[in-house]
């Protein structure tokens, strides 16, 4: 998704122009840059955090000469983020709990013993 697919999407969800869309999304990510740019962290709960990352100067090399160099110091922004993002990236509980199921079908005994029911069905769901 680029910027003007996501101007159009909050457009359309708002029941607002393309253009007061815009300078909405304009105006945050500059209120996000100019806090970075103070060395602010900028918190969004349910979404994530922004951090500015300061990396030290430090020795590389050039690759085609084999040369050594200096590196300079440098920010970079940094980006994690929150609990609720992961886990929708990394599927729901409902997914996690069909991976469990899957690798506990393959033990029968530890499905009949000591697995809590839900699992159970759903491992005997997927055989």
């Amino acid at each position: 998704m680029n910027t003007s697919e996501l101007v159009a999407k909050i457009a359309e969800a708002h029941s607002v122009s393309k253009t007061q869309a815009q300078a909405i999304v304009d105006s945050m990510l500059k209120t996000i840059v100019s806090a970075a740019a103070n060395g602010e962290e900028i918190s969004l709960p349910g979404f994530g955090k922004f951090k500015v990352k300061e990396t030290p100067e430090r020795e590389g090399r050039n690759p085609s000469s084999g040369e050594k160099i200096n590196i300079a110091a440098s920010r970079k922004l940094t980006y994690s983020p929150a609990k609720a993002v992961k886990e929708l990236l990394n599927g729901s509980v409902l997914a996690r709990m069909s991976t469990q199921a899957g690798a506990l079908r393959h033990d029968a005994s530890t499905l009949r013993c000591s697995s809590p029911p839900r699992i159970r069905r759903l491992a005997m769901s997927a055989v």
